[in-house]
């Protein structure tokens, strides 16, 4: 399904069917696409709901009240998690804020998700760098087995 989705996202076609689209990491290289994307395949009434680090769209995912409370707001139908501490640097220097963000930050965001809007559907995006020792064997496929070899 969440291939299906990202297919929908990045060709020519009709809109995506979604009324209430909440998008973490909006802020990021990938979101600032992902964005210009949504706008011009939604519905015309279908709601975006950016959240990205710093700015007026800032919604911390280690806070679950905050996150809990906007999710229960606006209600999304589809949630587009790209939210993550992505500088492999930083991971390396420190990994327990690492682990922090992308792993409790998430499960914060699937439990608020679960509690508030459990009919929506999540697509979560993640790395390439998952695979990582996979890469060894040749091509590597989602079905392929995750192997990451550093905390990012």
């Amino acid at each position: 399904l969440h291939a299906a989705i990202a297919r929908a996202l990045m060709s020519s076609g009709p809109p995506i069917p979604y009324r209430s689209v909440f998008v973490t990491g909006a802020s990021g290289f990938v979101g600032g696409y992902l964005l210009k994307e949504l706008a011009g395949r939604l519905p015309q009434d279908a709601r975006v709901h950016a959240a990205g680090h710093g700015g007026a769209g800032f919604l911390d995912l280690l806070n679950q009240d905050a996150l809990s409370a906007a999710i229960a707001e606006m209600q999304p139908d589809l949630v587009i998690h790209l939210a993550a501490q992505a500088s492999v640097g930083s991971s390396a220097k420190d990994a327990e804020a690492t682990w922090r963000v992308n792993v409790v930050g998430s499960l914060n965001l699937a439990h608020a998700v679960s509690a508030h809007a459990p009919d929506a559907t999540v697509m979560f995006v993640s790395s390439s760098e998952v695979y990582g020792a996979s890469f060894n064997a040749g091509v590597v496929t989602e079905e392929s087995p995750l192997a990451p070899m550093s905390v990012y």
